[in-house]
């Protein structure tokens, strides 16, 4: 007796319509876009850009912030107090005298 063994043929895929949003977006939670809104500019903005680097989530990005250092510092503490954004230094950023690192140029929500 002699087994066959018979492969399934391939589904044929679907077409699928297409999605009528040509531009990348994200759904944000209407109230962390509440809260965001209420915050002062700096915050607001740092919470702008953390969204503009990871849209999607659940992943450690490099984080580039047009703010200065030390406002950037006190907006990070916010945002990382309210539970929206987990920052962690990156180890491969110094500073200008090259003794420290920068902190917070990484996070993941």
């Amino acid at each position: 007796m002699t087994a066959t063994i018979t492969r399934p043929k391939p589904k044929k895929a679907a077409n699928k319509p297409q999605s009528p949003y040509k531009r990348l977006h994200v759904i944000i939670p209407i109230e962390d876009m509440l809260w965001a809104s209420q915050q002062k500019p700096s915050v607001t903005q740092l919470w702008q850009e953390c969204w503009t680097a990871d849209p999607y989530g659940s992943r450690w990005m490099p984080l580039t912030s047009a703010l200065g250092y030390s406002t950037f510092i006190s907006a990070k503490k916010i945002l990382s107090d309210s539970g929206l954004f987990i920052f962690k230094p990156d180890k491969s950023i110094q500073d200008g005298t090259g003794d420290s690192e920068v902190d917070g140029a990484e996070f993941a929500w």
